[in-house]
């Protein structure tokens, strides 16, 4: 008789483990607000998720999409000193960037490297026969807010960033000067503007795939 009800006691624990996994499962207070910034569970949030259906099996880059994805991005802008415009292919980790201003060719070369809550890039740029190589390092003290600073022989840079659903707002200092940010992100395309003393610089990016 006792081997009966240890039999009973584990049918009915299992029923109920699962009945309660279930409704956990199909609570929409589970995927709406546990899971609302990332509805394919790749780990990226969906404001900057570019394949936002991707599988659960799939392996996925920066962007979200798979890690053998190419994406291809131009970029319009327009700043208070010259338009410009720019193309940036990117695989991975890695980005191979040209832009044009004033007529002259700028040529960039990132890379990218995240060590859990640390992300370091690389960025390599030549313009007007000059090679710059710049450092910089974020770091997400929450999903919502990360700090960072950027150097070079010419400039250092630091602030903090903010996110919250597809937005971003950024505040840094530039050689001794305050600078805002804003980025919103809208499917393929992409707003931001920088603010600063006496200098504004607005630009449109759009993804091809």
């Amino acid at each position: 008789m006792k081997n009966y009800k240890i039999v009973i006691f584990f049918i009915l624990t299992n029923f109920l483990w699962t009945e309660n996994i279930e409704s956990i499962l199909s609570n929409d207070l589970l995927t709406e607000d546990i899971f609302k910034n990332d509805k394919d569970f790749d780990g990226v949030d969906d404001a900057f998720d570019l394949c936002p259906n991707s599988e659960m099996s799939d392996i996925v880059d920066r962007f979200g999409c798979p890690e053998n994805r190419f994406n291809l991005f131009l970029t319009l802008g327009k700043s208070q000193i010259t338009d410009y415009f720019g193309l940036d292919l990117a695989y991975k980790n890695f980005d191979i960037q040209y832009f044009q201003f004033n007529g002259k060719d700028d040529f960039a070369g990132l890379y990218d490297y995240y060590f859990y809550d640390l992300q370091i890039n690389l960025n390599l740029d030549y313009f007007d026969e000059v090679a710059t190589l710049t450092s910089s390092a974020i770091y997400f003290l929450i999903d919502d807010l990360s700090f960072f600073i950027s150097y070079n022989d010419k400039e250092t840079s630091f602030g903090e960033n903010t996110y919250f659903q597809n937005q971003i707002i950024s505040i840094f200092l530039q050689n001794k000067t305050m600078n805002l940010g804003y980025v919103i992100f809208l499917e393929n395309i992409s707003f931001s503007i920088l603010v600063a003393k006496d200098y504004y610089d607005f630009t449109v990016t759009y993804r091809f795939f």
